[in-house]
């Protein structure tokens, strides 16, 4: 017998077992038949031939279930009848299936949340370029626990930190988009001219903030999303005015699809100082790219010396913080 054909005899057997226990049944009839003619040529009786054909068969019983362990999938076997038996108990208690499938909808509901926001927070790589070289900086006070950053201490980092290739900030904000049909308020973000650069992230269209700083405050740059939904994917809407909390900002780029940094922000603007951003003012969320040859420890080592000398130098706003 082939081994395609031994499968579908098998699977047969699994799914229709009244089928295989009627073909079984013959079998065996027919090998205690033929000891049966065999002990009577020898002389026996009919009923001492019967007998002496099953002892020589042996049990009959043990002989089907080895049959049955051969001929089927018995794993697929028990199987169909374990849900046989369920769905049978299940449909005498409703009150009791209902509750039970809640239950377990309820627990696959919440690990699939759970894994979903763990594989996006901790499993899942950052979709940039070398991801295991970015860092998020935050700010720790002995008392108060972990904040974002303040923009004198930004300036610290990033003029005096060797261990970074760069270091660059974000600050989250609110803006009302006007003038094109009807008004939107969108997640936004203020970065320093080399966020992009730092994630190692290109526009799909158009070019970014000079690193330099040399941008035009006034210019914005939008996410896939928002240009897809408000300005219909159009190349044309590079150069274009729009307002922004009232101020008109022109659109330099369009940046590619999937990338929001922070994260759920659609546009971004260049960010400014204001003269109130002092260092009581935590505003910034920081990330920067460790420099080649350089360990997590030891920028953990270098931030730390350089937010001592900021609590020396400035007591009474950094005073207790850490890196």
């Amino acid at each position: 017998m082939s081994d395609f054909r031994r499968l579908v005899l098998r699977l047969v057997h699994a799914f229709w077992p009244a089928r295989g226990e009627s073909d079984l049944a013959r079998e065996i009839a027919a090998h205690l038949a033929i000891l049966e003619d065999e002990f009577r040529r020898r002389g026996l009786t009919p009923e001492e031939a019967r007998l002496a054909a099953r002892r020589a068969f042996g049990g009959v019983e043990q002989a089907k279930e080895n049959q049955r362990e051969a001929r089927s999938f018995r794993w697929l076997s028990d199987a169909r009848q374990d849900i046989q038996y369920a769905s049978r108990m299940l449909r005498r208690a409703p009150g009791f299936t209902i509750a039970a499938v809640l239950t377990l909808a309820l627990g696959i509901g919440a690990n699939t949340a759970i894994f979903t926001v763990v594989h996006a927070v901790m499993l899942r790589p950052l979709p940039f370029p070398d991801p295991n070289r970015l860092v998020g900086i935050v700010q720790q006070h002995k008392s108060f626990g972990v904040d974002i950053v303040t923009w004198p201490d930004y300036v610290d980092w990033r003029d005096t930190a060797r261990s970074f290739a760069s270091l660059a900030g974000a600050w989250n904000r609110v803006y009302n988009l006007t003038g094109i049909d009807e008004p939107e308020r969108l997640a936004g973000a203020a970065v320093t001219p080399n966020l992009f650069s730092t994630l190692g992230i290109v526009p799909q269209l158009g070019t970014l903030f000079n690193a330099d700083g040399s941008t035009d405050p006034q210019t914005v740059l939008l996410s896939d999303r928002l240009w897809k939904r408000r300005f219909a994917a159009s190349a044309d809407v590079i150069g274009r005015t729009i307002a922004l909390n009232g101020a008109s900002h022109t659109v330099i780029g369009v940046m590619p699809p999937g990338f929001a940094w922070p994260e759920a922000v659609e546009l971004w603007v260049p960010f400014v100082h204001e003269p109130g951003m002092n260092s009581g003012y935590h505003l910034l969320q920081v990330i920067g790219r460790l420099a080649p040859g350089t360990t997590l420890a030891a920028s953990q080592a270098e931030l730390t010396t350089i937010a001592a000398a900021a609590a020396a130098a400035r007591p009474a706003t950094n005073k207790d913080w850490g890196v």
